[in-house]
């Protein structure tokens, strides 16, 4: 004898078996939130890598095949104990010759073709040498890297010698490049970087470079400035190191020095006509090294 199925109601059959795929109406729902957050990260990370232009943000640009931070382990500004002693009134006669053997002539056959010409100097470990972006002809996006750079250490003297470089990056937002040599001989002791967060208004600095290229002849010049103005940023950080005293064109990338002969920036502009002349803060050069961006 048959069984017979208990009596059961159509509509409350298909009430359960749909029931039990709930979750298949939250998929559309799923893909819209995460297109949402997707997009909203995408957003984020463009507002944060383009400026108000559009362009990509300025910052460390590394070329193919080379490596920032450098090979070493990049030193410390210099010692705080040290820098919270009173500076010297001068600079000696030993600091200043330290300083003049480590400041560097550079001939730069730019990306496209020009001819260029600046100033630059030892820092931070043996063999690396700090310039200008605008110097080795990187200041703009996409510019191509330098064809050739020729670094002439003793320039003018007896004892003067040409040597290779190599870009190994930029910051074009703080006007910096690192170029390293390829030495066949002894190199100058690397100058010493502290933070230009330690200056003040009319404080003497000495400032060493090649003024007007070898127009005007090819020993290192020297000559004494002072701090004029602590240009700052939004965080209360030194943008900028305003000088008063007399820097030219050829001046880029040199050394501008305190009388403890150590770096608080890096000649940078001058304002023509004045006695006015920028400086790009040591700190600056410190962060280029350690590979982080702090010039957007």
């Amino acid at each position: 004898m048959a069984k017979r199925s208990p009596n059961r109601d159509p509509s409350q059959k298909t009430s359960q078996q749909s029931g039990g795929r709930w979750w298949l109406a939250l998929i559309p729902g799923l893909i819209l939130l995460l297109g949402v957050v997707g997009g909203g990260a995408y957003l984020i990370w463009w507002i944060r890598s383009v400026d108000e232009t559009g362009e990509p943000r300025t910052g460390p640009v590394k070329p193919t095949g080379t490596k920032l931070p450098t090979d070493g382990e990049v030193p410390d500004l210099a010692d705080p104990d040290q820098a919270a002693q009173p500076l010297p009134a001068f600079l000696s006669d030993s600091d200043r010759l330290l300083v003049k053997s480590a400041t560097v002539y550079l001939r730069v056959v730019q990306g496209n073709g020009a001819a260029g010409e600046g100033s630059g100097f030892f820092a931070a470990e043996p063999g690396l040498v700090i310039t200008n972006a605008h110097v080795v002809g990187m200041m703009f996006p996409n510019a191509p890297p330098p064809r050739d750079i020729t670094v002439i250490l003793n320039s003018g003297e007896a004892n003067q010698r040409a040597m290779r470089g190599k870009l190994l990056g930029v910051d074009r937002g703080a006007d910096l490049a690192v170029v390293r040599v390829q030495a066949g001989g002894p190199l100058p002791q690397p100058l010493k970087l502290t933070s230009a967060s330690r200056l003040h208004e009319l404080q003497n600095v000495y400032v060493f470079g090649f003024p007007f290229g070898a127009q005007l002849g090819l020993n290192v010049t020297a000559t004494e400035a002072k701090v004029s103005a602590l240009r700052k940023g939004p965080l209360g950080q030194v943008e900028t190191v305003q000088l008063h005293g007399d820097l030219h064109p050829g001046n880029s990338g040199g050394p501008v020095v305190n009388t403890r002969g150590q770096v608080v920036g890096v000649s940078v502009s001058i304002i023509p006509g004045t006695r006015i002349a920028n400086a790009v803060p040591a700190d600056e050069v410190k962060s280029l090294l350690d590979g982080r961006i702090t010039s957007t």
